[in-house]
């Protein structure tokens, strides 16, 4: 007999009750019966048939389970219909810390600015590239890009002057920072006269920051990162914070309810692993991503709370993830990779996304274009086509995870599961316990 696959549904359990998740249909149940129960059971164990249970009753219950499956259509998304695209900017490879898991460069031969020329052509190619988008976003990225004002004001100006004349199109502009020269009234009217979103890198309270994110003496960041954050604050600009995890936090729940405390959006994500760094500093051992997982699990209990409460979540990526539970929300890729983002260095050199940067992953240049080949080759892939993830439960929740990440790691499965597969799954199987408890 014929039963519905492993890769095709989640159990898991929320105090006494169980329930499941279905794949592709997306929807969340609660398994109200021991024959349910036992079918499940049977299909998680991949058993053709259900012990002492009738074969008319399985069929059934499979024909339903598929019939919910394949009631959703899947399919890849053309960049043609984008609605907004994003062109990032990476004003300089130079930065003024020396962030221990960064890849950004130190040193003083690599610290010139992108020429003017090269931003204007990019930007140019960008509404050449992307003719049907209705949005337009300006990322400013590096190294850390306010060592270079001047240059990102002048591009700003630039920006207005290109689009000028097309009345139905809208920019927008953000920049990505370490904070440590935000302090300035000057710039901090330039950003609210001109709407920017400014996102702020800080690790966590101030021991857990100062054990990564340090200055080029070696000293600790946190006190003037944080000056910056009260600056942003009291001059009511727009922005968020974004904290990287490490294999060097040890208590994840410290720092969660640290940005939770600073009532300001932050977002997060865990350290890729790069021959560039040191291993220990991106690669988590199997002790620690187990640890992670547990330390996971306080984290959402903790924000899920909040939520039962009537407390504002800060936490944008876990509001998304409920927020993809909640309406059952397909994703068919990863990230945005070669997709509705581009990058382009100081030198006018095309990549796929700035995590692609320093794998010198070159797909054009602003003054030939971007090579479509080379560009399909990088750019990240729809689910359905990528043989690891067809078989895990929460292809369509991860959409694949960071194509960057995924060129880097060494897939050889089954043997070996990437750190961000790991990471992704105990993610996603901790928010299904939250959002079952919040709905409940």
């Amino acid at each position: 007999m014929n039963m519905i696959k492993r890769n095709n549904f989640k159990l898991f359990d929320v105090g006494e009750s169980l329930y499941v998740f279905l794949t592709g249909s997306q929807q969340v149940m609660k398994v109200t019966n021991s024959q349910m129960s036992r079918y499940f059971n049977a299909a998680m164990k991949g058993m053709d048939s259900v012990p002492d249970m009738d074969e008319n009753i399985a069929a059934e219950l499979t024909k339903e389970l598929i019939e919910l499956r394949d009631s959703v259509v899947i399919k890849d998304t053309p960049s043609s219909e984008f609605e907004q695209v994003m062109l990032t900017l990476n004003t300089t490879h130079g930065c003024n810390m020396a962030c221990r898991y960064c890849f950004a460069s130190t040193d003083n031969d690599r610290r010139k600015v992108m020429p003017a020329k090269v931003a204007r052509k990019s930007v140019e190619n960008l509404l050449m590239q992307y003719p049907e988008a209705k949005r337009y976003m300006i990322y400013f990225f590096g190294g850390e890009p306010l060592l270079h004002k001047l240059f990102i004001k002048d591009t700003v100006a630039m920006v207005k002057e290109v689009f000028k004349d097309k009345q139905d199109k809208s920019f927008g502009f953000l920049i990505n920072t370490n904070g440590l020269l935000i302090n300035n009234d000057d710039l901090l009217e330039f950003f609210k006269k001109n709407n920017f979103n400014v996102t702020v890198s800080i690790d966590g309270p101030e021991e857990i920051n100062d054990s990564n994110r340090v200055l080029l003496n070696g000293s600790g960041s946190f006190k003037m990162i944080m000056r910056g954050i009260e600056a942003l604050k009291k001059a009511k600009v727009n922005f968020n914070l974004r904290a990287t995890i490490s294999p060097m936090v040890k208590n994840l729940l410290e720092v969660f309810r640290f940005f939770e405390s600073l009532e300001a959006p932050y977002a997060y994500s865990f350290t890729i692993i790069t021959d560039k760094k040191n291993k220990k500093e991106t690669k988590f051992t199997e002790e620690e991503l187990r640890a992670l997982g547990k330390q996971y699990a306080e984290v959402t209990d903790f924000l899920a709370d909040k939520v039962i409460n009537g407390e504002k979540v800060y936490c944008t990526d876990f509001i998304e993830r409920l927020s993809i539970l909640e309406h059952r929300w397909l994703r068919t890729h990863g990230c945005e990779a070669g997709r509705s983002a581009l990058i382009v260095d100081e030198n006018g050199d095309y990549y796929p996304c700035q995590n692609m940067l320093p794998m010198n992953v070159w797909i054009g240049n602003v003054e030939i274009g971007v090579d479509k080949e080379l560009a399909e080759g990088y750019r990240s892939q729809f689910i359905d086509d990528l043989w690891e993830c067809r078989k895990c439960w929460a292809r369509y929740l991860c959409g694949g995870g960071c194509q960057a990440d995924r060129r880097m790691y060494k897939w050889d499965f089954p043997d070996d599961t990437p750190q961000h597969c790991v990471i992704s799954l105990f993610e996603w199987e901790q928010t299904l316990k939250a959002f079952v408890k919040i709905k409940r």
